[in-house]
């Protein structure tokens, strides 16, 4: 949809609506890629985002995305772990520090991430079972394993998944799972530069 007239190859983008001016914005150009997916922090400075555009990830990779209103840049989280898989959704807290994303590997594990913004840090949350191309693979992104919300402090995550990982899930049921901070791996730290025009470690 061409909702500004910057969009005329019809691409899924992201917009900004203001309701103080009710005006919109478009966000990204990806140039016959696509962006989707988006969530917002609480102050409406920073939306994360999964985008495989080529302008947003070098090489083009489907990343995890977020976007500072404050300064108009794009940060590309999934940069922060060089072993994280194809992004599918990232959604940030509503403090703008977390961002939780839900990745499919290779062979088709669906797998669980929590960045921090603050310092650059990557934890590992929970990762499925290989499905490859079996039914539940399918069953699960349409059971709403898309998204992995997470709260407002980054202290927890919710997600969807059939696996037994609390062995309380024995018939391998779609069910809904909870991590908190105090489960989380920390499996990759600082691995990036922060920006130039970040003050006090915060991107």
């Amino acid at each position: 949809m061409d909702l500004t007239g910057e969009n005329a190859d019809g691409n899924p983008e992201i917009f900004l609506y203001d309701t103080t001016t009710d005006s919109v914005q478009q966000l990204t150009d990806t140039q016959m890629k696509g962006a989707a997916l988006p969530s917002i922090d609480a102050s409406g400075t920073r939306i994360a985002f999964a985008s495989n555009a080529y302008s947003l990830a070098t090489p083009a990779a489907d990343s995890a995305i977020v976007y500072d209103t404050t300064d108009s840049t794009f940060l590309n989280v999934s940069e922060l772990d060089a072993d994280a898989p194809p992004v599918i959704s990232a959604t940030i807290s509503n403090d703008g520090r977390w961002v939780s994303c839900v990745g499919i590997t290779d062979t088709a594990s669906v797998h669980f991430t929590v960045y921090d913004l603050s310092v650059g840090a990557t934890y590992f949350v929970a990762t499925s079972q290989p499905y490859g191309q079996s039914l539940p693979i399918f069953q699960l992104l349409g059971a709403g394993a898309l998204t992995a919300p997470i709260n407002h402090d980054g202290s927890m995550v919710a997600f969807t998944l059939a696996d037994d990982l609390t062995d309380e899930n024995a018939d391998h049921g779609m069910e809904v799972f909870a991590a908190s901070d105090f489960e989380y791996e920390l499996i990759q730290d600082a691995t990036f530069t922060l920006p130039e025009n970040s003050e006090s470690g915060e991107v």
